[in-house]
């Protein structure tokens, strides 16, 4: 049971109450980093072309981002379309690089995809390294990855825009 309740059904993440206990007990130091991730258009998708195809949206969005960040965290479904990785050693974790590997993954999904699904996979995704100065508690640092997060979210809609 324990297990069913760690794990998200649909994606196979951690689950939201993983997350809350996780970062309950974790250690606070200044090595860790959380990547804050959302699904562009995921609500237009389900309205769209029905659940089953948000769904699929979802599985394709987590399979994306635990292809570039597994390797470095922990990854949960904290909400709907929302999702974050927490990285306990942020100096192995070349963030940058993996954000635009991201990217190019998205690219290279669509490319595949060759217009057989209707909506363009688009996550948006910030990050922020835990700190003393500015962090109560690793949620304080979760909401500063938000923040980046909904900025990137804004840029994504407005090159689409002007695209």
């Amino acid at each position: 049971y324990q297990r069913l309740a760690d794990m998200d059904a649909l994606t196979g993440m951690f689950s939201r109450s993983s997350y809350e206990r996780d970062i309950q007990n974790i250690i606070l130091n200044s090595g860790i980093m959380i990547v804050s991730f959302d699904l562009n258009n995921l609500k237009l998708c389900n309205d769209k072309y029905g659940h089953k195809m948000g769904d699929e949206y979802l599985l394709s969005a987590s399979a994306l981002i635990a292809k570039i960040f597994q390797k470095y965290g922990k990854i949960y479904r904290i909400g709907g379309d929302e999702f974050c990785c927490i990285i306990e050693k942020a100096k192995e974790c070349p963030i940058k690089y993996c954000i635009e590997q991201m990217a190019v993954e998205e690219a290279k999904l669509e490319k595949s995809r060759k217009g057989a699904h209707p909506y363009k996979l688009r996550v948006a995704c910030g990050y922020a390294v835990y700190d003393p100065g500015k962090d109560d508690n690793l949620e304080a640092t979760r909401e500063r990855s938000d923040m980046m997060m909904y900025k990137n979210k804004e840029e994504i809609k407005e090159k689409e825009k002007n695209a």
